[in-house]
């Protein structure tokens, strides 16, 4: 195909330039109309193809070929800075939907828990995991039914979290997961609160929760109490720490009575103390913790999270560092809860007597938050599209199809039964009034009806007529057109059809003419044949008084028959 069309562009560019005809110079509405026709039903063709045929093969090789975007942070280990790095990109990494409930603000979701520091790195412990295996159903049962019935019913919340090729095997959660069903054979989990699969999970993938709100009583599970060795963990300290962290973390802890108040006291005076900012050191320094906290006095969630974790460890309180995700913001268009790369935070967790693990957040907020400008809603809109996209153009399955196919149901019933009810209201109102009009304007609206019946029917042959004569006064006057000469062309059809001679369609204007029997008025047709197309197709202006001529003796032939 490449060949003879190359070869066709050759012989045609080697070849005298002519102009068989010129374009029309007037708007043509019968072709502005084709031209809508054929685009609307092209449109509603590949409209109803779309939602009609599943696309599977995309989906498929994306399982094969996702695109991945890496989380520092989220893996086993978070090195002092890095979760601060991504907080400079506003890529989407989650999109969860609610089931009938809207979350709290600053809601956070939970993802890996980490215990062991070495001064710079936070570290998972090396323990082996303990598998947990689907129901029948696929369910993941995450708390057992002493848990279960300790969580007030009024906390419990729904949601799907949608995954956005984040490359890690973390699980986030809102709050504490009872029950989890999602497409994996097992999870993982070290009896932290954290939960992660054998695999990461695949670009556009989902998984659905079950779980309440807030944290976990104490005195019931897993959160009965701490072992000695849990506890030796959870309060060991980075092998070299400077003496000054444990002075201000029990200068701070003096006159609090409980380890909730002094906790308290450490998260209180790291918010009010020391400033936010993203802008990482301008060198590398060989304490960092000691760094923040008494030279620059400045940092992300990282440090506030890792100085308060630490200073707790210092005055006899167990805790651990959480990383995950905080708040989002709530798009209207999807009406999904937007989770970006920017909303990566980390917090921490103390173990309070008669509490179990309770949340600290010594992070103070971020003195210039993005505002609700013209970007951000071109941002939402952006997502919405590129969500719509992703869930209707390359996850479209059968699943979907069936989702698609009962919505429009639902909708054309209701819609119908409404239109219904309308209709009738509609009919015993206006009945009245259109019997009284028949009454008084019947005929008169009889008459305009036929009126206009009679307009429609004389309004077109009018205007052929009328454009029949203006011709005629153009070719006589000199200044015709190729539009002239194909309306005399058939004028002259008309004219011999009259006569029983009838042009088929593939026949041209030289093999019609040649086709009648010899008579004069078969010369007169060749004759007329050869001024048309010297007219329409050579652009001869002198062509335009002849074939007026001829056109002249054919009708002087037909009205003398």
């Amino acid at each position: 195909m490449a060949a003879f069309t190359s070869s066709e562009i050759r012989r045609s560019m080697q070849k005298p330039h002519t102009v068989a005809r010129s374009g029309s110079r007037r708007f043509s509405p019968r072709l502005a109309a084709l031209t809508v026709v054929i685009t609307f039903g092209i449109l509603a063709l590949t409209a109803g193809l779309f939602f009609m045929l599943p696309r599977t093969a995309d989906a498929a090789f994306r399982h094969l070929v996702a695109k991945r975007f890496y989380l520092p942070g989220f893996s086993n280990q978070v090195t002092l800075g890095e979760i601060g790095e991504i907080k400079t990109t506003s890529r989407p990494v989650m999109h969860v939907r609610m089931n009938g409930r809207r979350v709290p603000l600053n809601l956070k979701w939970r993802g890996a828990t980490l215990s062991d520091f070495n001064g710079r790195t936070w570290f998972e412990p090396s323990a082996d995991p303990r598998v947990i295996r689907p129901s029948e159903k696929g369910v993941f049962k995450l708390a057992n039914d002493a848990q279960r019935r300790s969580h007030a019913l009024d906390r419990h919340i729904g949601y799907r979290v949608n995954v956005n090729g984040i490359d890690s095997n973390v699980l986030f959660f809102a709050g504490v997961p009872e029950m989890v069903y999602i497409g994996q054979r097992a999870l993982m989990s070290r009896g932290d609160g954290s939960f992660r699969l054998e695999r990461p999970l695949a670009e556009g993938s989902f998984y659905d929760v079950y779980g309440v709100l807030g944290e976990p009583a104490a005195g019931s599970g897993e959160d009965a109490g701490l072992n000695a060795g849990d506890r030796r963990r959870y309060l060991e300290l980075p092998p070299r720490l400077d003496a000054r962290i444990p002075e201000l973390a029990h200068n701070l802890a003096l006159g609090a009575e409980s380890d909730d108040a002094r906790a308290t006291a450490i998260a209180r005076y790291l918010r009010r103390s020391y400033a936010y900012t993203l802008e990482l050191p301008s060198r590398e320094v060989a304490d960092a913790l000691a760094y923040f906290l008494f030279e620059r006095k400045k940092g992300h969630c990282e440090y506030f999270a890792s100085a308060m974790a630490v200073m707790l460890r210092t005055v006899g309180i167990p805790s651990r560092l959480v990383t995950g995700f905080q708040s989002g913001i709530w798009n209207p268009l999807t009406e999904l809860y937007l989770i970006r790369a920017s909303d990566a935070h980390s917090w921490v967790e103390a173990w309070l007597p008669g509490r179990g693990w309770a949340t600290f957040d010594p992070t103070p907020p971020d003195p210039n938050p993005g505002a609700a400008s013209l970007l951000t809603k071109l941002a939402l809109y952006a997502d919405a599209a590129e969500t719509f996209w992703q869930e209707w153009v390359v996850s479209y399955d059968l699943g979907h199809q069936a989702t698609l196919a009962d919505k429009m149901e639902q909708s054309s019933r209701n819609t119908g039964l409404r239109w219904l009810g309308r209709t009738l209201d509609l009919a015993e109102y206006w009945k009245p009034r259109v019997e009284w009009w028949l009454l008084h304007y019947g005929l008169w609206a009889l008459g305009a009806a036929a009126a206009g019946a009679l307009g429609a029917w004389s309004v077109p042959r009018l205007w052929v007529l009328w454009r029949m004569r203006l011709g005629v006064w153009r070719l006589r006057r000199g200044p015709a057109d190729v539009g002239d000469a194909t309306l005399f062309y058939h004028r002259m059809l008309k004219l011999l059809k009259r006569r029983g001679y009838q042009k088929p369609a593939w026949d041209t204007p030289y093999e019609f003419a040649s086709s009648l029997p010899p008579s004069e008025l078969s010369m007169l047709v060749v004759q007329f044949t050869s001024a048309y197309n010297a007219l329409r197709f050579g652009g001869e202006a002198g062509a335009a008084p002849r074939l007026s001529a001829l056109l002249e003796k054919l009708e002087k032939q037909d009205r003398g028959q």
